[in-house]
């Protein structure tokens, strides 16, 4: 089954960006480790009902360099996305429960499975953490489009891990809707399933991820609204 997992951010200072979200929204975060093959970091802020927000941006310059270089309009994206000057939503990111509807999707998109490894996130604590997906996210974040996951170990899901105390956080109990621009036919073209069973609200301007809304237990819902990339592309 087809659900939400979680919502990227792009931003240029990783630790301002962070620390500026938690005290706007009353949300907490932890740190989320790296990804060394591609020279970025992020820091996770867990959203309830197994969903999360990322915060992501460059660590390491030259390895992010060396990927623009080889051209695709996948690796300037990124390089955009972490550079623009502000935060920008880059990308929404659907799961499934098994790794069969995961591959009934590749098929279905005429898309690969990249092999986790190569793009695998290492936590502060050492954990590799692997996630297969499809379509990759280069292919289909610069249209605006969402890609699905399928987690190997839900216990180790980023939803579920414990953020850093902080005074005066909410506990966030999952997304209530995510404002998307295109249209409810094509997302429900691009899902193959009703975009009408998803928490979407469509605004009709250009495809991407505009806001989330989020629930919290002692407090009011928080409206999290940032740019569009595909806007600024």
């Amino acid at each position: 089954m087809i659900h939400i997992d979680h919502v990227a951010i792009g931003c240029t200072d990783l630790y301002e960006a962070s620390d500026r979200m938690r005290k706007e929204t009353g949300i907490g975060f932890y740190d989320g480790g790296w990804f060394p093959p591609v020279g970025i970091a992020n820091k996770i802020f867990p959203l309830g009902g197994q969903t999360y927000m990322e915060i992501e941006s460059i660590v390491n310059g030259p390895k992010v360099a060396a990927m623009a270089a080889k051209g695709g309009p996948g690796a300037d994206f990124f390089k955009k996305a972490m550079q623009s000057g502000e935060d920008v939503f880059t990308g929404l990111c659907l799961g499934v429960d098994s790794m069969e509807e995961l591959e009934d999707l590749a098929k279905r998109h005429k898309s690969i499975i990249p092999d986790p490894h190569l793009g695998t996130r290492i936590r502060s604590s050492g954990t590799q953490f692997l996630a297969y997906q499809t379509p990759p996210a280069t292919d289909c974040w610069p249209k605006g489009l969402p890609n699905w996951y399928y987690f190997t170990d839900i216990t180790l899901h980023p939803s579920g891990q414990p953020v850093e105390p902080y005074p005066g956080l909410h506990r966030p109990t999952g997304i209530s809707y995510i404002e998307m621009g295109g249209t409810e036919k094509e997302m429900t073209e691009w899902l193959g399933v009703p975009a009408s069973t998803m928490p979407f609200k469509f605004n009709g301007k250009t495809k991407g991820v505009y806001a989330i809304a989020v629930k919290t237990e002692d407090g009011p819902e928080v409206i999290i609204r940032r740019k569009n990339i595909v806007e600024l592309l």
